[in-house]
């Protein structure tokens, strides 16, 4: 039932069906299922996953939900960035229609808990939500724990551009069957703060431009900053787009005194792009072999 491109290296599958009815449609059937996946490990287009586990009960007739909350755990994944220590649990509700999709069988998911380790640090959720694949405005709002800001510009690969600390944040997230949308999102710098320094090939466009470009330029040579806030927006075309407040000094310049100052970084999120591409190819890759 997988595509080519998805390897299974290792990992036990079991399930249990109990039904019974007396209808020629079998949908109609009252039904018992116990599913269990066990540290399933493989790679798919490269991306290697490592100890997948998925444990659900489900009972009903054309319409299956959860007997009690089912979990997700993953040991490691890594489509971008590693992704380790993924939990997820929650109910589920689907339908059974004549022909049997992704698409077809409508899943909702109730997520009651969502975490993973992310960037040196954490990243849940904030309070329970719902999923529904294939649906417009799927919201959910994650919480940003303790990331490495190093960590945090290497992903997303702002041209000369290097930072240290840490950082946490809040990210009220969107999304639609084919894009993810980040609105009115935050990052916040913890103490002590850290340093930021670029490379002279960053221009105008890298920072958005204006009066004091050339001052910013100098002051981020080798800013040593006590407070970093910023703002996080990322457009339906994964258009990333960060407002900085920035308060502390670089010791050359200046005389080394205290200086505020805000810049505006805009880049294309490549990493997020290549995941929401794999994402989709894995579903639509499965959906076709059960409609051939």
């Amino acid at each position: 039932l997988l595509p080519a491109n998805i390897r299974v290296d290792d990992g036990q599958l079991s399930a249990t069906i109990n039904s019974s009815g007396t209808s020629f449609d079998w949908r109609q059937w009252s039904k018992e299922i116990d599913l269990s996946l066990q540290n399933l490990s493989g790679n798919y287009a490269g991306t290697p996953i490592k100890q997948l586990s998925v444990n659900a009960q489900l009972t009903g007739s054309q319409r299956l939900r959860s007997i009690s909350p089912f979990k997700i755990t993953l040991q490691e994944a890594n489509p971008a960035t590693p992704i380790k220590q993924f939990t997820a649990t929650g109910e589920v509700i689907f339908n059974l229609p004549d022909t049997a999709t992704i698409r077809t069988i409508q899943p909702e998911f109730s997520i009651n808990q969502l975490s993973l380790k992310l960037l040196g640090g954490s990243l849940y959720s904030a309070e329970p939500f719902t999923y529904v694949p294939h649906k417009i405005n799927n919201q959910l709002k994650l919480n940003i724990d303790n990331w490495d800001s190093k960590q945090l510009i290497q992903l997303l690969e702002y041209k000369g551009l290097a930072m240290t600390g840490r950082v946490d944040g809040i990210l009220p997230i969107i999304i639609n069957e084919n894009s993810l949308v980040i609105r009115d999102g935050t990052l916040s710098a913890r103490d002590p703060g850290g340093l930021i320094n670029y490379s002279s090939d960053l221009t105008d466009q890298d920072f958005g431009g204006g009066k004091q470009l050339n001052l910013a330029v100098q002051l981020l040579k080798d800013f040593h900053y006590d407070e970093f806030q910023s703002s996080v927006n990322l457009s339906p075309d994964l258009l990333l787009t960060l407002g900085i407040e920035l308060k502390g000094n670089n010791p050359l310049v200046y005389s080394g005194r205290a200086t505020n100052f805000n810049i505006a970084l805009e880049n294309e999120l490549a990493p997020l792009l290549e995941y929401l591409r794999l994402n989709n190819k894995i579903l639509d890759g499965i959906e076709d072999q059960f409609e051939q």
